[in-house]
């Protein structure tokens, strides 16, 4: 086996430029044919909730349009985003094969990385797991930030473990930290953990002030620029104290991410979170609210959750934690597991999923703490991943949060595998073994039950709602019977449903629907409206009037019935 590895250790020594280009061939191949076969679904074509956020926030930026107030989102993807647009066009294509593009100089990051660390076959083969990493390829296809945050968290860990002893490549590791932190505020990690680094292999103080100014750098610029546009001097984005609450209050489950109440909005989509964190704060506190004084209130609440039930939040906490580390990609958008058994079966073509990371990754770094001769650079990459964990157990557990950490855990992965090999019959390795049990019965139990169920009805309820933007009824009502076949009691199912029964002009199953979805929810201001519409095109306006009516009465603002009553009354004269 040994003799194996040093042939296969020489032969990428001898032709590394070339086996460079077979990882980027690799990791950019894969994903691309899974991006063929991806647009041929709806989810494609009509980006939803975070994705048509971040769609609609660059465009406005691509025009420069975009509205002055602070961001409520790091912005690093949306100038990404942007940029492309602005440059390559306003279709769906462009952005995800420079993702892509993207994705596949990720794993070339790894190589480097491991090649420093390990054997390069070690490099080399976590790098080809990484590019086979299921959930990885699928976040690439979708207009989402973790392309940005898996480069950029990873190139600024690479520079740093491969800086020399002049300045240029701290500086280079500082500005990657000080952007990874645009891609995601949890990378600010980076910041402590860097200094620590560097310190700990004796460079020079120049070394340490300048990666602080350079890491620090793009965060100020971003919260100068929040300053300059809204006099709210916002640190990056205002996102993080409503998010904060989210994950950490009464009746929260740890994984959804959904607020306790919907505010309508009637002209421009408005993300659902940052619209109920404003209009929720300034209703309980009765005044306008700056973005900045929306997040402290949020903080603020949850911090009196959690000293008035310290028990109920850390057994939250550990809940969050264990999700974080199951080997089922938890549902934050659209499930990766509907995904690929639904519309994109490419995906199998990588197999590689958290499963395989976490047991054998958990493994590698207790091995490598003990064995690695390299102890700063080990203790930092684990430091990373001990703190930005922590990071995200804070708010809730999702599939695309922890994305960040599987790089390393892939490396942690291989060599892990490798040493147990050759260290299973000693008493360090038969501790890793007792870990390798102990880890794949926490990754691969189900502890919570998982609502995988619902999550499937979901995902057929959004491909329905896809499909109606696409005007394709027909197909839609497929998706939304199958939903409904799951949960027949859902009102925004029977909603969906009567809908797709309207834009085909059926209006007597689409009147039977609104009215099923009524009675599942009858203080829902848009089901009488729905009725209403279907009544008013039958010719029974005074039926119509006294739904709209309805509907007012419990929104008032509720613009679209008072403009249809209003018809109904012009005609009437």
């Amino acid at each position: 086996m040994e003799s194996v590895a040093e042939k296969a250790d020489a032969w990428l020594r001898a032709r590394r430029g070339k086996s460079l280009v077979y990882l980027f061939v690799l990791a950019l191949g894969i994903p691309f044919l899974c991006l063929t076969q991806y647009a041929a679904s709806p989810f494609f074509w009509v980006p939803r909730m975070d994705a048509l956020y971040h769609s609609l926030q660059a465009h406005a930026l691509a025009h420069r349009q975009a509205p002055a107030e602070p961001y409520f989102r790091a912005p690093l993807y949306l100038w990404l985003l942007s940029g492309v647009y602005a440059t390559l066009g306003e279709g769906p294509w462009a952005p995800r094969l420079v993702q892509l593009v993207v994705g596949s100089g990720s794993v070339l990051l790894l190589y480097l990385l491991g090649e420093r660390l390990f054997r390069p076959c070690v490099a080399f083969l976590a790098a080809v797991s990484m590019a086979l990493y299921g959930p990885l390829v699928y976040n690439n296809l979708e207009l989402h930030t973790p392309v940005v945050e898996v480069f950029f968290t990873l190139a600024a860990l690479t520079a740093l473990v491969r800086s020399g002893v002049g300045l240029k490549g701290v500086a280079l590791a500082g500005g990657l930290a000080g952007l990874a932190a645009l891609a995601r505020p949890n990378a600010l990690v980076l910041l402590p953990l860097g200094l620590w680094y560097l310190w700990q292999t004796r460079r020079p103080w120049r070394a340490l002030v300048l990666f602080v100014v350079l890491a620090l750098l793009p965060p100020l610029a971003v919260t100068l620029r929040n300053a300059r546009v809204s006099g709210d001097p916002v640190f990056i984005a205002s996102q993080g104290g409503i998010n904060l609450y989210l994950g950490n209050r009464a009746h929260a489950d740890g994984f959804t991410p959904s607020t306790p109440q919907r505010y309508r909005f009637d002209s421009a989509y408005e993300d659902s979170v940052a619209l109920y964190g404003q209009r929720a704060a300034e209703e309980a506190l009765g005044k306008r609210l700056r973005p900045s004084e929306v997040s402290r209130y949020w903080v603020g609440q949850t911090l009196r959750w959690w000293q008035a039930h310290p028990r109920e939040a850390l057994a939250l906490t550990l809940k969050k934690a264990i999700l974080t580390l199951s080997s089922v990609e938890i549902r934050n958008n659209t499930g990766y597991h509907y995904i690929r058994e639904a519309w994109v079966p490419l995906l199998w073509l990588a197999p590689f999923g958290f499963a395989w990371a976490g047991p054998l990754g958990g493994v590698g770094l207790f091995l490598a703490l003990r064995r690695h001769p390299q102890r700063a650079a080990i203790q930092l990459l684990v430091g990373f991943l001990g703190l930005y964990f922590l990071s995200i157990v804070v708010f809730f557990a999702a599939d695309r949060f922890r994305l960040p950490l599987v790089p390393l855990l892939l490396l942690f992965a291989v060599e892990g595998g490798w040493q147990l090999l050759h260290c299973y019959h000693e008493r360090l390795g038969k501790q890793a073994l007792v870990l390798l049990a102990g880890l794949l019965l926490l990754v691969g139990g189900d502890w919570f039950r998982l609502p995988r169920a619902h999550w499937d009805s979901q995902d057929c309820w959004s491909a329905g709602n896809r499909l109606l933007a696409l005007k394709r009824p027909d197909d839609a009502e497929l998706y939304l019977r199958r939903a409904l076949q799951q949960e027949p009691a859902n009102a925004e199912y029977w909603t969906s449903l009567g809908e797709a029964a309207y834009l085909k002009g059926e209006l007597s199953p689409a009147q039977e629907a609104f009215a099923r979805a009524l009675q599942l929810s009858p203080e829902s201001p848009q089901s009488y409206y729905n009725l209403a519409v279907c009544l008013q095109e039958q010719g029974k306006s005074d039926e119509a009037r006294g739904y709209l009516l309805q509907a007012l009465a419990r929104d008032p603002g509720y613009t679209r019935a008072r403009t249809a009553l209003a018809a109904i009354s012009s005609a009437g004269r």
